[in-house]
């Protein structure tokens, strides 16, 4: 039973008036204040009833309203706290009332375990320089002082919490980062380039743009307001640097990406592609998916019926006859009569008249591939989207025997499961070689611009732990 004097206060709160609610982030705000705050790795919301009870809830309404009281917020929301006692992992939850609760891992992380992590801004330039020591509290920590309704209680869980949670490691302060993706699988039967230092060998624009604004370290953004480096993965625009200090890249295809609703901004690398080719890559957030032509579009994800790069442009020449043949009454255009399209390239005169080309042969290879889907998530979430029958109809293209240099890895998950600008990079350099049938000269190298500068700072940073 919450006291009296409590439940006064706590009615003064969702008293305020509200306008309708306006996303930003993991947390969605009105004019009072917070409404509800969304877990990372859960589907629900951590909401306050009128009663001042912490709760979750797939859907949030008005009457949910933490009312923040600080002034700007430099941490994602998360569902639990994870670190390593005596070889042991263990988590840090809050209570249906507010107040934290440590133990062995459980299911219970993923349901009802919503905190809000503590950070000071002194320990955040400490994280920016590669040092990770644990801080507690401090004058400017910020905290949800509505979460717990006993301001006496507040500072000694919100101390309890900061004191216990052991400090997330560099790769997650890198604003950039994400979880891992979809894409690719290890047969060994396929024959493919596999490079054992990939990001070693890469024609990238200098780095020394990216340099200067990691030793001013993190910038509020023009439009969201938010903390950011280098760029905004809320609002997909610069942060601290100029368009014309980055690469502007144009792809071959259009990249669609459909990103998973509980996948985090803050850690996809799809950002990456949407900010280095903005004309041609486009995200999307499911369920919204848009409207394909099955016949041009394929979709990269690992699967029983998947194919390889080398094989798509003929599947989905075959799929377009059949599919004429069934559903038009137009006659059918002839087609080019062989067995393995991957020594040589078609023209569409090719196409028309029964006869090969090997000199000019990308037109018709690129009408016949107009879009590129990936699917954005980590590989635990991929099921939701993969099985969605708008995309059962695509052609699946699976990527082979290529390995992630991704610094977040996936417990139990083989290093050939790819973040997703690794996916999109390496998908296009075979299409490159193998559909347009021209040499790989870094032509999409920069889609790693950032992904690559970032490996170098995580490493560096691990090196200097180690030693």
């Amino acid at each position: 039973m919450v006291p009296n004097h409590r439940r006064q206060r706590q009615h003064q709160w969702d008293s305020r008036s509200h306008q309708l609610p306006q996303h930003s982030g993991d947390q969605t705000v009105s004019e009072g204040g917070i409404l509800a705050i969304k877990g990372v790795k859960s589907q629900y919301y951590i909401c306050m009833s009128k009663a001042g009870q912490l709760q979750g809830k797939r859907i949030y309404n008005e009457n949910c309203n933490f009312k923040e009281v600080f002034l700007e917020n430099y941490f994602n929301a998360y569902s639990s706290a994870k670190w390593t006692k005596n070889g042991k992992e263990m988590f840090i939850a809050l209570s249906q009332r507010g107040r934290p609760l440590r133990g062995k891992k459980t299911r219970r992380e993923h349901v009802a375990s919503h905190f809000i992590p503590m950070k000071c801004r002194d320990e955040e330039r400490q994280q920016d320089e590669g040092k990770t020591e644990p801080r507690g509290m401090g004058e400017n920590c910020h905290s949800l002082q509505a979460a717990f309704p006993d301001k006496r209680s507040t500072k000694k869980s919100l101390s309890d919490v900061t004191a216990t949670m052991e400090c997330q490691n560099q790769e997650r302060n890198l604003d950039s980062g994400c979880c891992d993706k979809t894409s690719a699988s290890t047969e060994a039967s396929d024959i493919c380039e596999v490079t054992e230092q990939p990001l070693q060998s890469l024609k990238l624009a200098s780095h020394a743009v990216l340099e200067e604004a990691q030793q001013r370290g993190r910038l509020k953004c023009s439009k969201c307001g938010g903390s950011r480096k280098f760029f905004c993965y809320t609002c997909c625009s610069l942060v601290g640097v100029t368009r014309e200090e980055i690469p502007l890249i144009k792809l071959p295809v259009k990249i669609d990406i459909i990103k998973h609703p509980n996948e985090t901004d803050g850690k996809s690398t799809a950002i990456h592609a949407k900010i280095l080719a903005p004309n041609d890559v486009t995200i999307y957030t499911y369920p919204c998916i848009p409207d394909f032509e099955k016949d041009k579009v394929v979709m990269v994800f690992p699967g029983p019926q998947a194919v390889s790069v080398q094989d798509m442009i003929q599947c989905l020449h075959d799929q377009s006859n059949s599919r004429l043949h069934h559903t038009s009454y137009e006659p059918m255009k002839k087609r080019l009569k062989c067995d393995d399209l991957r020594g040589s390239t078609c023209t569409e005169e090719s196409f028309q008249t029964g006869s090969s080309d090997t000199t000019k042969g990308s037109e018709p290879r690129q009408r016949l591939l107009q879009r590129v889907v990936f699917i954005d998530s980590t590989w635990n979430q991929t099921n939701k989207i993969s099985t969605d029958e708008r995309l059962q109809d695509l052609l699946q293209v699976e990527l082979k025997m290529r390995k992630t240099c991704f610094w977040r890895h996936q417990k139990g998950k083989p290093d050939s499961y790819l973040a997703t600008i690794e996916a999109i990079y390496y998908f296009l350099r075979d299409y490159h070689k193998y559909c347009l049938g021209q040499e790989y000269d870094g032509e999409y190298d920069n889609l790693l611009f950032f992904y690559s500068f970032l490996h170098s700072v995580v490493n560096k940073a691990k090196t200097e732990r180690k030693t």
